[in-house]
């Protein structure tokens, strides 16, 4: 799962994780994922193999959380 991640976001350089957790089905599930103590919710819907692959990344330097512009979760019909 970790390498999945990785080679996603490095071959789209930058990339939201709507469009992440829709390139890697499997990482769907029932976990949240927090920020600062958990008191943010950065994301929702992900598999616990999906958090601490995405948890080991973040902590090995090779990604890092980036907000984005609220039209990245926009799609034509939709708030993604």
């Amino acid at each position: 799962m970790k390498q999945k991640i990785k080679d996603f976001i490095y071959r789209m350089d930058n990339v939201s994780f709507a469009e992440l957790t829709r390139q890697i089905p499997e990482s769907a599930g029932e976990r949240v994922m927090f920020i600062n103590n958990d008191s943010l919710i950065v994301w929702s819907g992900v598999s616990q193999e999906f958090a601490e692959a995405v948890e080991d990344l973040l902590r090995d330097g090779l990604i890092r959380y980036e907000a984005v512009p609220l039209l990245v979760y926009i799609d034509r019909k939709s708030v993604v």
